[in-house]
């Protein structure tokens, strides 16, 4: 990854953070996708983009991103599983 991209990368993070501290989802969400974007083997904003859509009663987005982290970063499969678990339980989603 160039060092414009990390950049980038650290300035979207900063921005869902402050978005999630606030309580703004959808600010969070437009710059998680960004994150995901410039990095996808960024574990935790991909995880929390997932978690994010089930809370916001879009499991169908979350569900490729799911996907797309059990691909992309296969040492965390066991958590990605558990995590894609919870938010299929929690969301009353049994198919």
């Amino acid at each position: 990854m160039s060092v414009a991209f990390g950049r980038l990368e650290k300035l979207h993070l900063a921005r869902a953070q402050r978005a999630l501290q606030k309580g703004d989802f959808s600010a969070a969400i437009l710059s998680l996708r960004t994150v995901c974007a410039l990095n996808p083997r960024n574990y935790g904003a991909g995880l929390t983009l997932a978690s994010l859509f089930q809370i916001a009663g879009q499991p169908s987005m979350a569900e490729p991103i799911y996907t797309r982290l059990m691909h992309d970063v296969p040492e965390q499969r066991a958590a990605t599983g558990q995590a894609w678990g919870r938010a299929l339980l929690a969301g009353g989603d049994f198919n």
